[in-house]
């Protein structure tokens, strides 16, 4: 039988067995990374600290049917207790429709950004820079087209609820390191070596999502050859700022979204090489490129020109000719062309590349996707976000459904559930998206072939202007 003999020594405790040659020093033993790390479990773990996971996060902890799970957020920032509106606005900002708007309501969220600031939209004028083609939306109802909100202060409304919820743990300054997937559970290690086992992770990581690579989910993608500049811009007159603008170019669209009576946000996407130049210029050589490019005629078609003249004289004959045509047809007294305010200074700008990226699938084993790690669009129609809190919409009520069906967090049948779902609210209005930008993008095509597409967006545009089922079907659309 060994005997054991302890000595303790200024460098530690000494162990040696007598009779044998064998030691132990607790100097050479380096206790933290030699026995394994504590485990915590969890329902389910959101990875994303962006605007998308905090609400998956939100949601997920104050709604009463998942009150009983425990849940976790993997956030990559740092935590922020304190929120201070800056004295002039953010440049970079979401258009919010209505389902957005509601989504942030039922969280509790929507008060604190209602008590900062937000910009409005009564009205949409869109216009095509080859022709006078355009449409109008006009709000109905006293109900806003889109609420113009800046990032931060939705993520500061989304964050501030996460603190008050009680099945909710937050792991700031953290990621994830790698998981493994199996039928039962899904294990997590973070970048500080902390282990979880979850029934069900989310990934809300962005484009270049870490999680969907691991999980080798596959992705369609494609770069715009085009820049997006933002900046926040100030008008030559305080004025009643409610109309967002909007001019398709043929190097691709510039917009000015209202924020205030004396402020709107400029998105420009350009082909690269004119956003680097634009970029490098001068604020105020800047502002005058932005003037001049709602503006200008450079990129006029006179052939589309004179078939949009054509279609309104044929439109108002019809409206005229059949029975109740003012039913069916807008009236041309109503086509007042307008222009947006003239912009006497410029904020500092932000750029970032433009791509499309959709992911071929939106779950794998115990993992579902949401948000910029399964789509990325052009920002043509401000859809990002609203398609990122779709997501969270969608995923949440399929999980409310699996819960009160009596299935497993995580099962396959409710991952897929969410999956066909949510695919086919958001393939449709990704594909119309980008086809509009390459539609409008022609700056690459020869006059014989941009002359017949020109006159082909003017007919679609005019149209759907004038003619009343149409233009409430856009309206609906730009709403929703």
């Amino acid at each position: 039988m060994l005997k054991l003999k302890t000595k303790i020594c200024s460098k530690g405790i000494h162990y040696s067995v007598l009779n044998s040659r064998i030691f132990f020093s607790s100097s050479n033993i380096d206790f933290e990374h030699s026995f394994p790390q504590k485990k915590e479990y969890y329902d389910i773990v959101v990875a994303g600290g962006g605007m998308v996971g905090n609400a998956m996060a939100a949601i997920l902890s104050q709604d009463n049917i998942f009150k009983h799970l425990k849940i976790a957020l993997i956030d990559t920032g740092s935590e922020k207790k304190n929120f201070k509106s800056s004295e002039i606005h953010q440049n970079q900002v979401c258009a919010l429709n209505t389902t957005s708007i509601n989504l942030l309501k039922s969280i509790d969220s929507w008060d604190f950004i209602q008590q900062n600031r937000f910009g409005e939209v009564h009205c949409m004028h869109v216009w095509d820079g080859s022709s006078d083609a355009f449409i109008s939306f006009n709000s109905e109802n006293e109900q806003n087209l889109a609420w113009i909100v800046e990032n931060e202060l939705i993520l500061a409304s989304l964050k501030r609820k996460l603190s008050n919820c009680e099945n909710l743990k937050v792991f700031y300054s953290n990621e994830i390191k790698d998981f493994t997937q199996t039928d039962q559970a899904i294990d997590i290690e973070l970048k500080n070596n902390l282990n979880i086992t979850a029934k069900l992770l989310i990934g809300s990581d962005g484009s270049d999502s870490l999680i969907r690579k691991k999980a080798n989910i596959d992705t369609i993608k494609w770069n715009y050859d085009q820049i997006a500049i933002v900046a926040t811009m100030k008008l030559s007159n305080k004025t009643q700022n409610f109309t967002a603008w909007q001019r398709f170019l043929s190097t691709g669209p510039i917009a000015l979204l209202p924020l205030n009576d004396e402020y709107s946000c400029l998105v420009w996407s350009s082909k690269n090489k004119m956003a680097k130049n634009l970029l490098e210029l001068s604020d105020e050589e800047f502002v005058h490129k932005v003037n001049q490019a709602f503006v200008s005629e450079d990129f006029k078609n006179e052939f589309g020109s004179s078939i949009e003249s054509f279609l309104q004289t044929g439109i108002d004959f019809l409206r005229n000719a059949i029975p109740r045509g003012d039913n069916f047809f807008t009236s041309s007294e109503k086509l007042v062309r307008i222009l947006p305010p003239k912009i006497i200074s410029s904020g500092p700008r932000s750029f970032f590349p433009l791509s499309f990226i959709h992911s071929n699938n939106y779950v794998s084993k115990r993992l579902a996707l949401i948000g910029d790690s399964i789509h990325k669009i052009h920002p043509l129609a401000g859809q990002g976000v609203n398609m990122g809190f779709g997501d969270v919409i969608c995923l949440k009520e399929c999980l409310k459904h699996n819960i009160l069906s009596g299935n497993e967090i995580g099962s396959w049948s409710f991952l897929k559930d969410y999956e066909s779902r949510r695919q086919k609210q958001a393939i449709s209005k990704m594909i119309g998206i980008d086809s509009l930008n390459r539609l409008y993008t022609d700056d690459n095509y020869n006059n014989l072939l941009k002359t017949p597409i020109v006159a082909a967006r003017t007919i679609g545009l005019t149209f759907s202007n004038r003619v009343i089922p149409f233009k409430n079907f856009f309206i609906n659309q730009a709403i929703k």
